[in-house]
């Protein structure tokens, strides 16, 4: 369930907007990332390989997404661990990838000043 102090997270291909996520901190998105990376070479793959593997879905994903073709959720989070481990591989700058969006917080209408507040 989603809280509503939950940070979010926008994943960005070739500035598309890919999916979005919550998150508690960034440390643990990049331990994920590293994670996978350390799983994959436990498997006898290649950093290299890797590169070329994690690039080729995310390239998928993008070409569903911008073809508004269906998208499972468990795709979604392979994007992110994908896009977390270029990063941790340093493939990738963090800025053209990801955006943590600001916390946003709702204040609280004084009585009295409701009629003043413009609706667009």
């Amino acid at each position: 369930m989603v809280n509503q102090r939950d940070k979010w997270i926008y994943l960005y291909w070739k500035d598309i907007n890919i999916s979005k996520f919550t998150y508690e901190t960034k440390e643990k998105l990049y331990r994920s990332g590293k994670s996978f990376v350390e799983d994959n070479i436990r498997d006898k793959k290649s950093i290299g390989l890797q590169i070329k593997v994690f690039n080729h879905f995310i390239e998928e994903i993008y070409y569903r997404k911008i073809n508004k073709l269906a998208i499972r959720r468990s795709d979604h989070q392979i994007v992110l661990q994908s896009i977390m481990a270029l990063l941790v591989l340093k493939q990738y700058d963090e800025d053209d990838l990801l955006w943590f969006p600001p916390k946003y917080r709702k204040r609280s209408i004084p009585k009295g000043r409701t009629k003043s507040i413009k609706t667009n």
